[in-house]
C-alpha cells in the first residue's frame, strides 16, 4: 500500500463542496484536522484545504482504470479527468479500438510499465493484450452496458485482487439482486441532485402533432430539442408497426418545422468520428435547434440548453436505456421534460417512467419486470429459482443467512 500526495495551488476550477456532494456514494468522514477521507472499502482519498491550497492524499494498490463504452464518453471524461490530475503530476492515458496501432503501441508500453496512473478506455482495456504492471483499482462507468464476463475480466487482470466500482443510473436485475440478496456488493447512493437542477417532467404522446407543437414552443423559448430513434433508415418490413427511423423523423420534422428558423441536424453510428464530432458540436452552440438521433447520445453529450427530449417507438427501448437518454435534459435550472412517443397505450415499462424519475426505483421495477438473471452465473434476467424461494420464505432466508453469518459458514 503506496500513499502519495499531490496539492494544486490557487484553485479555481472546482469548489470543494462540489467533490464531497458527489462523493456521497464514499461516504465522506471528517477527520479531527479538519480533513475528509472517502471510504470505498480502503480508503481512497484524502481531501484537505488550507487558504487556496488543496491536497489529495490517494491511497490505492496501483493502477487505476476507468471503463467507458461510449466514443462521446471516453474523450469527454479523458479531457476532464485529464485536467483535472495532471497539474498534480499523475499521468492519464486512454485506449480506444479506432487508435493508430503505433499510438496505442505506446500507450500498452506506458501501461505494462506502470507510467501511466489513470488508464481510460472503452472495451480494448479488457483486451489480453493490456498487461497491467500493478492494477489497483477498476471503475466501470454505465455498468448496464457491459457483460457479467466483461466485468469479471478487469478482476482477473490484478496480481493480488482488485477493488471494483461499478456507477450506473439504473443497475442491471442482476446487480440490484446482488445488492439485495448478496454479501459481495456494498451500495452507496447518491441521492441528491446537482444545486439547482428541477425533476424532468416525462409523459407519453400517441401522436405527432402535439409533440411538434410543444417542441416549436420550447423552441421559441430559446431552447433546444433531442429526438431519438431506433432506427437510421427506414425498414422495408412489412410490419405495419414498423419503428419511426431518423431518416423519416428528418423529413417530418423539416415539413413541420419547413416556415420557421428552426435548423435539424442529424447524427448516427454510421458517421465518421470527425463528422459526429463536428455535429455535436454544432447542436452544443446552438447551429442546430433540433438533434436527431440514435441512441448514440445515450451518453457522453452534455448540452444544457437543451430541455426536450422525444423519444420514438419507445416501447422498444428497455427502462435502463430509457432512464439514460433522459438524462440528456435537465442539465441545468431549466424545467425540462421527456416525451414518450408510443403507439402502445397500455405498456408498463413507460408507465414505470411517467412514475419516477429515481434510478434505483426504475431498477427495481426492472427487476420485477425481467427477473433477477443468474446470480452466480452470467445471465442479466430472467428468473432464478434460488431468487424465487428467497422470495417466497423471506423468514426462513433471513433465519438461515443470520445463521450462516454467526457461524461463519461461508
Amino acid at each position: 500500500m503506496q500513499e502519495q500526495e499531490y496539492k494544486i495551488e490557487n484553485i479555481k476550477s472546482f469548489e470543494l463542496a462540489d467533490i464531497f456532494d458527489c462523493g456521497q456514494c464514499f461516504r465522506w468522514n471528517k477527520q479531527d484536522d479538519g480533513s475528509y477521507t472517502g471510504v470505498f472499502k480502503e480508503n481512497v482519498m484524502n481531501v484537505q484545504k488550507n487558504g487556496d491550497t488543496v491536497i489529495f492524499k490517494g491511497i490505492c494498490n496501483g493502477d487505476i482504470k476507468e471503463i467507458v463504452q461510449d466514443y462521446f464518453d471516453l474523450n469527454r471524461n479523458y479531457e476532464e479527468i485529464k485536467e483535472m490530475l495532471e497539474p498534480l503530476g499523475i499521468h492519464v492515458v486512454f485506449m480506444s479500438g479506432g487508435m493508430k496501432q503505433s499510438e496505442k503501441n505506446k500507450v500498452l508500453k506506458e501501461i505494462s510499465e506502470g507510467i501511466a496512473d489513470v488508464i481510460i478506455g472503452t472495451h480494448s482495456v479488457i483486451s489480453e493484450k493490456v498487461e497491467f504492471k500493478n492494477l489497483g483499482i477498476t471503475i466501470v462507468d454505465e455498468e448496464h452496458k457491459f457483460g457479467v464476463l466483461q466485468r469479471e475480466c478487469l478482476k482477473k487482470k490484478a496480481n493480488e485482487g482488485v477493488h471494483n466500482i461499478s456507477m450506473s443510473a439504473t443497475p442491471i436485475p442482476r446487480s440490484l439482486a446482488q445488492t439485495i440478496y448478496g454479501d459481495t456488493v456494498d451500495v452507496y447512493t447518491i441521492e441528491s441532485m446537482p444545486k439547482g437542477r428541477m425533476p424532468i417532467k416525462t409523459a407519453t404522446v400517441h401522436e405527432t402533432n402535439s409533440m411538434f407543437n410543444f417542441m416549436k414552443e420550447e423552441i421559441e423559448h430559446g431552447h433546444q430539442c433531442y429526438m431519438v430513434c431506433p432506427l437510421i433508415e427506414n425498414s422495408n418490413s412489412g410490419d405495419d408497426k414498423k419503428p419511426y427511423s431518423v431518416e423519416e423523423v428528418l423529413k417530418m420534422a423539416e415539413g413541420y418545422f419547413c416556415n420557421t428558423d428552426t435548423k435539424i441536424g442529424c447524427i448516427t453510428g454510421k458517421m465518421k468520428d470527425e463528422e459526429k464530432e463536428e455535429i455535436k458540436q454544432k447542436f452544443k452552440n446552438n447551429e442546430y435547434q433540433i438533434l436527431i438521433a440514435t441512441t448514440i447520445i445515450e451518453v457522453g453529450i452534455n448540452v444544457p440548453n437543451a430541455t426536450v427530449i422525444c423519444i420514438m417507438n419507445a416501447e422498444r427501448f428497455g427502462l435502463a436505456g430509457l432512464h439514460q437518454l433522459r438524462g440528456r435534459v435537465g442539465r441545468n435550472s431549466l424545467q425540462s421534460y421527456c416525451i414518450l412517443y408510443s403507439e402502445d397505450k397500455d405498456n408498463p415499462r413507460l408507465d414505470v417512467m411517467c412514475k419516477t424519475s429515481n434510478g434505483f426505483e426504475i431498477a427495481e421495477e426492472d427487476l420485477k419486470l425481467r427477473g433477477t438473471g443468474d446470480i452466480i452465473g452470467i445471465k442479466q434476467s430472467g428468473e432464478d429459482e434460488s431468487i424465487g424461494l428467497m422470495l417466497k420464505y423471506p423468514k426462513l432466508y433471513k433465519a438461515m443467512r443470520e445463521y450462516i453469518m454467526a457461524n461463519k459458514l461461508y
